[in-house]
């Protein structure tokens, strides 16, 4: 006898992001996983799979492939189709986003004066983009600077609240502070 899954309370949004050589591998990446997913369609009790072919988001851009599903980890075939063509990197995201974050502060502002003009929560937040994001893009606007980053990961922007480490970094507290959703 065999039993079909489904998404259950452990269930996420997932997210599969692999990064190829070229956009023609990633292109082939989901033409196969557009197959498979046919398979599914047409034979579902043959797989062991907690989520519906019709509810999966698979898409290039650029050497990207992006695979997204509800589940609560049923993936092993799409990984095994992901990895057949030899990824550079593949990277698995709960609840992925992809949103630009951008800070107003004063131009040039030195390290030392960094705890007279912004908080600790914004000194923290700034250390952790840096560390897990990169260098910012940065704009000189008369007196003020504007530092930009770009974040695609799992999720940190709930509303008006970034989450970052289980800290939680309200917007609405901190008015040189703006984030988007890209």
């Amino acid at each position: 006898m065999r039993f079909k899954f489904r998404p259950s309370s452990h269930s996420e949004y997932v997210t599969l992001v692999a990064t190829y050589t070229k956009p023609e591998v990633a292109n082939k990446a989901a033409q196969l996983l557009e197959k498979f997913l046919a398979k599914v369609k047409a034979n579902p009790n043959a797989y062991r799979l907690d989520w519906n072919p019709d509810d999966v988001e698979v898409f290039t851009h650029e050497n990207q492939l992006h695979f997204n599903v509800y589940t609560a980890g049923y993936l092993e075939e799409v990984d095994a189709i992901i990895n057949g063509l030899k990824p550079k990197k593949v990277g698995e995201f709960i609840d992925f986003q992809e949103v630009e974050i951008e800070v107003t502060i004063p131009k040039r502002l030195t390290k030392k004066a960094v705890p007279l003009v912004l908080t600790a929560d914004e000194s923290e937040t700034i250390k952790w983009l840096k560390k897990e994001v990169g260098k910012p893009q940065t704009e000189i606007v008369g007196e003020q600077e504007k530092l930009k980053w770009i974040y695609s990961g799992s999720g940190i922007y709930y509303g008006s609240t970034l989450v970052i480490n289980g800290r939680e970094f309200r917007l609405d507290q901190h008015q040189n502070w703006h984030v988007s959703y890209l």
